[in-house]
Formats: structure tokens, sequence, C-alpha cells
């Protein structure tokens, strides 16, 4: 069993956002609060009522920021949220990717027969 596993597999699943609060590891942590907001963050007011349950304005921007980075035509709104300078910056960063924020085009269509012209025809 490993150092990270004595501690983190000791303690209970959370079963609530809140829960997730008592887990000692930061990165157990962090990643049981992504996994109770991301489905989350297409309505504003839940979102808004599980952001305000996390104290710690690092972590909500962490969590701001992993969402806009996982839903880019929503990082706008997202990052608009963002309070600390980092997590600023990294906003910046994914905002500044505009082609992540578009709707990907469906592949063209091969050409059909008929706009080629017709194979050359005599002595090479």
């Amino acid at each position: 069993m490993t150092a990270a596993c004595v501690t983190a597999c000791s303690e209970p699943d959370p079963e609530t956002l809140a829960d997730c609060a008592q887990l000692s590891e930061i990165a157990a942590r962090e990643e049981c609060r992504y996994t109770f907001v991301a489905p989350l963050v297409g309505d504003t007011k839940a979102l808004d009522a599980a952001l305000a349950e996390i104290p710690e304005a690092e972590s909500r921007d962490l969590l701001l920021l992993r969402l806009a980075i996982a839903e880019p035509r929503k990082a706008s709104k997202l990052c608009e949220r963002v309070t600390t300078p980092g997590a600023g910056e990294r906003c910046r960063q994914v905002l500044g990717r505009p082609h992540l924020q578009t709707t990907p085009r469906p592949p063209k269509d091969p050409p059909t027969g008929g706009s080629a012209p017709p194979p050359r025809e005599g002595p090479e």
C-alpha cells in the first residue's frame, strides 16, 4: 500500500460537496470538489450555490479554471468569476485560444465525379 493510499484509502467516500472538505489530501479534495461541481456548469444558480460552499478562493478559482478548460464555450463567463491573480492569468491563456470556443465544422464530402478533367489518353 502506498503512503498516499494509507491516508486517502482510510477516509470514507464523500457523499456531498461539503464532505470533500474532510479529505486530508489536497489533490483528492480538489478532485472531489470538481466531481460534484462539474455537472452544474450549465446551471448558474446551482453552480453559485456550490461555489459558495467552498471557503478557499484558490479552490473556487481552480474549479472555475478547470471548468473553463473543460467547457471552452462557457470559458468567458466562468473566467469572469475568478478572483485570484494566478487564475486570472490562466483564464486569459484559455480565452486566448478562441479556436477552442467554436463548434468544429463537419468534414466536407469528397468530390464526386463530373468535376475532374477526364484522364489523358495517348503515348507517354
